[in-house]
């Protein structure tokens, strides 16, 4: 399997991890206090993130994506980049 190919697939399981999570947290709003020294309460997305104990797959998730879009980047443009160089160069040195 391609790099790109890898790369794509981690991208889309990311971000369809996060929107599924997204999804069921916008569908389950939870409230949250945190006791301790100063009492807190946490509401919307961070409120569900800790009362469902989610936030550790949703980093997750969004740690995959971010890792996939990185790697299609730099698939596409960095080797994409190189291999142009190297073409072009390779026809003038024909050239010569």
């Amino acid at each position: 399997m391609k790099k790109s190919t890898f790369g794509m697939i981690l991208f889309l399981v990311g971000i369809i991890g996060f929107l599924v999570l997204s999804l069921f947290l916008a569908q389950n709003p939870f409230d949250i206090t945190q006791m301790g020294e100063t009492t807190r309460q946490y509401t919307g997305t961070l409120g569900a993130l800790l009362g469902t104990h989610l936030m550790l797959p949703y980093i997750i998730f969004c740690g995959i994506g971010l890792i996939g879009l990185w790697i299609c980047i730099y698939e596409i443009y960095f080797r994409g980049c190189a291999k142009k160089y190297t073409l072009e160069k390779h026809k003038e040195e024909k050239a010569e």
